[in-house]
């Protein structure tokens, strides 16, 4: 871990993407504390219930509302200026409080679909994490929806990933 963290203290802008229960999270909290850095999920951007459509679980992503994310954490970052933003949180269908991020110079977005077309552009370093079925498997068991893990989370993610050659446009694989 100490070389990938040498690396990236010289990144802006960090892509952490995966599967379900690959360790998405895990490695940018990890790294958070390593490079004093920002962290942003990807799920605080979802679009809310009555925003969505038909369209909206065809491909991977469809339901995330991209053109937030970009213009209230991205592009501030790049600008150098404080990120303040609202988390959606769709178990409750609701808007969380206001987050507030001081600026630091790196910013690591993590998630899936973060490497959709909306949001490559913008990135300095790009990873994917994978995990093998069984050990997918048993961390999502510990999860409440368990089954929209397996009958749509996982199925959509999966696709995204071939779909889009995501192995071929990242910098680097870890395997957790």
């Amino acid at each position: 871990m100490y070389k990938i963290t040498s690396l990236l203290k010289v990144k802006k802008l960090i892509a952490i993407e995966g599967e379900p229960a690959s360790g998405k999270t895990t490695l940018a909290n990890f790294l958070q504390k390593e490079l004093d850095c920002n962290v942003v999920s990807v799920d605080d951007f979802y679009l809310p219930i009555e925003k969505r459509n038909e369209l909206s679980f065809l491909k991977g992503g469809n339901n995330i509302d991209f053109e937030r994310l970009i213009h209230e954490v991205i592009l501030k970052h790049l600008q150098k200026e404080d990120i303040v933003y609202k988390g959606y949180d769709c178990k409750i269908n609701e808007y969380e409080e206001t987050k507030t991020l001081k600026y630091k110079e790196v910013l690591i977005i993590e998630g899936s679909y973060c490497l959709r077309v909306e949001l490559l552009e913008y990135f300095d370093y790009k990873i994917l994490m994978e995990v093998d079925s069984i050990t997918q498997l048993d961390r999502l068991k510990l999860r409440p929806n368990f089954k929209d893990f397996l009958d749509k989370w996982i199925p959509l993610s999966n696709n995204f990933i071939k779909e889009n050659n995501v192995t071929k446009i990242v910098d680097k694989i870890i395997k957790s």
